[in-house]
């Protein structure tokens, strides 16, 4: 082969390279493709990574769930929501009208669906507007989050449930959670709603409280008496 054609094949292979990698580039830089990576690797079954947190009280909701959904997909969907779905929608929507809502629904309901797994214009409205309830001056950040117990409902093999989601400066965000039935690959494994039942979930919330306050009391007053005797 001549130089002269060695350099048009050189050349060629450059630019298809070239090609390739903006089009892979224009495809990861569209909104809709990076959450569906996401929402793939949530869905994959395997070891969790170290990054991810389970909620606290998270076995009760699988006590006596008969759905095909696991511990580890669950984990991460309840992972991606608290550190990655909440803050990124808080920081675009918490000053936007209902009707603003609305339309920023219509014009991104694909990737909507895919980050936040709302299915409906009046759920994800609902949804952002208890997530703007936060009101915080700064960007908020994941604490810690938990289930509460006595929420829990089964029924036709699906779970429901509340979710206490607590950030910086002590902000508390309460949803409800619904652990479906099936796992697919193309939708979440939990849909997550806003919380129309809040003064109950609150309630419940400090029973619980109260009830590890007096578990650890107690727990000490025995040590001590031990240590003493």
């Amino acid at each position: 082969m001549s130089k002269g054609r060695k350099n048009q094949v050189i050349k060629r292979v450059i630019l298809i390279i070239i090609v390739i990698l903006i089009g892979l580039l224009i495809y990861l830089l569209n909104p809709s493709n990076v959450a569906r990576v996401s929402l793939k690797n949530i869905n994959e079954q395997g070891v969790l990574g170290d990054d991810v947190e389970l909620p606290k009280n998270m076995h009760v909701a699988f006590e006596k769930y008969t759905g095909t959904v696991s511990i580890e997909v669950a984990a991460k969907d309840f992972n991606y929501l608290a550190k990655t779905a909440v803050p990124k929608y808080y920081k675009i929507c918490k000053n936007m009208t209902n009707e603003e809502l609305k339309n920023y629904y219509t014009k991104n309901s694909k990737k909507i669906a895919l980050e936040l797994g709302s299915s409906s214009e009046e759920n994800f409205v609902e949804l952002v507007n208890s997530i703007s309830k936060l009101t915080s001056d700064n960007k908020i950040e994941f604490n810690s989050y938990k289930l509460i117990k006595d929420s829990m409902i089964y029924n036709n093999n699906k779970t429901t449930g509340s979710i206490v989601i607590t950030y910086n400066e002590n902000l508390k965000l309460y949803l409800t959670f619904v652990l479906k039935a099936d796992n697919f690959s193309y939708e979440h494994p939990i849909e997550f709603l806003s919380n129309k039942e809040e003064t109950k979930t609150k309630e419940l919330e400090n029973v619980e409280e109260n009830i590890s306050e007096n578990i650890i009391s107690n727990e000490v007053i025995n040590q001590t008496g031990r240590a003493i005797n």
